[in-house]
C-alpha cells in the first residue's frame, strides 16, 4: 500500500478551495444547461420521465413505491422534489447528448495522426515489481535518505535496508509484487518507474512533503500495439478531448449570456 502525502494545513486549504471552486463551477454549468432547456421549445415527453421514474422504483425498490417514499422521508426530500431531480438528470443528459456528444465526428485520418504522434503510449499492460523507500518531512530526513542511498550504492540490499530503516519513525518501506503501478502509486512515482530499467534505483522523488527512492525489481513493458489494435482506444481519447472542448465552449457561451448570482455561506 502506498504512503499518503503528508499535506500541510496550507496545502489542505488550497486543495479544499480548488475542489470547492470546481464543484461550484460544475453546479453553475448544470443549472445553466437545464435552464437553456426550459428556454428552448423542444420538450421531452412526460411519458419518458414517467417511464424513467418507474424503472428506478423497479430496480432500486423492487417496484414498491412505499419504500421509495419512506427513504425520501428519512432523507427529508419530498416526492415532488425527487421527481424534479429525476427530470433534471434526464434533461442534462439529453442536452449534453444534443449539444456535445452528438456533434463529435472522428475521422480515420484523425485516428491515424493521433496514433502516429503517440504510438509509444499505446502498449499492452505496463507491469512492474518494485520496492519503495520513503521519508516524511522532518529535519532528519535529508541525512536519513542520504545514508540509505549511499549504502544501496555501496552494494547493500535495497529491501533489507528498507526494512531496517523503516523502524525509524520518519521512514517507511513497501515492496510491490508484479502489478500495474498506475493503480497503486502517485503519478510522480509512476513517471520515475517508467524511467527505470531492471535493477536500477531512482534518484529521490518528491511527492508532497515526502520523498521516495525506488528500485525496479522487474519491468514488463507490453509490446507496442498496432493501429488496428489501438484504434478503439485512440478514437476514445480523441472523442473525450473533443467532448471536453465542445462542453467547455458551450458552457462559456451560456455563462456569457447569463446573469449569475450565488451566495457564499458565512
Amino acid at each position: 500500500m502506498s504512503a499518503e502525502p503528508d499535506f500541510t494545513s496550507r496545502n489542505r486549504q488550497e486543495i479544499f478551495d480548488e475542489a470547492f471552486k470546481r464543484s461550484l463551477d460544475n453546479l453553475i454549468a448544470r443549472r445553466l444547461i437545464i435552464q437553456s432547456y426550459y428556454n428552448g421549445s423542444a420538450r421531452i415527453p412526460d411519458g419518458v420521465f414517467d417511464k424513467q421514474r418507474a424503472e428506478i422504483v423497479e430496480k432500486d425498490y423492487g417496484g414498491d413505491n412505499s419504500k421509495l417514499r419512506a427513504e425520501l422521508a428519512e432523507r427529508r426530500i419530498s416526492y415532488d422534489d425527487w421527481k424534479k431531480q429525476v427530470e433534471e438528470v434526464m434533461i442534462y443528459r439529453a442536452m449534453r447528448q444534443s449539444m456535445v456528444n452528438g456533434n463529435i465526428n472522428v475521422s480515420p485520418n484523425e485516428i491515424r495522426r493521433e496514433y502516429e504522434a503517440r504510438k509509444d503510449e499505446f502498449r499492452e499492460s505496463f507491469a512492474a515489481s518494485f520496492s519503495l523507500f520513503g521519508v516524511k518531512s522532518d529535519p532528519r530526513a535529508d541525512a536519513l535518505l542520504a545514508d540509505f542511498s549511499a549504502r544501496v550504492a555501496a552494494g547493500e540490499t535495497f529491501d533489507a535496508l528498507g526494512e531496517a530503516f523503516s523502524t525509524n519513525a520518519i521512514a517507511f518501506f513497501n515492496s510491490y509484487e508484479m502489478c500495474d503501478p498506475s493503480e497503486s502509486v502517485s503519478p510522480a512515482i509512476l513517471d520515475a518507474l517508467r524511467a527505470l530499467k531492471n535493477g536500477e534505483v531512482s534518484q529521490p522523488v518528491a511527492v508532497g512533503s515526502q520523498r521516495f527512492v525506488i528500485r525496479m525489481n522487474e519491468l514488463r513493458l507490453g509490446r507496442e500495439l498496432t493501429l488496428r489494435e489501438a484504434v478503439e482506444k485512440v478514437g476514445d481519447d480523441i472523442r473525450m478531448r473533443e467532448a471536453d472542448r465542445l462542453y467547455d465552449a458551450w458552457v462559456a457561451r451560456l455563462r456569457e449570456a447569463a446573469a449569475i448570482k450565488y451566495y457564499m455561506p458565512k
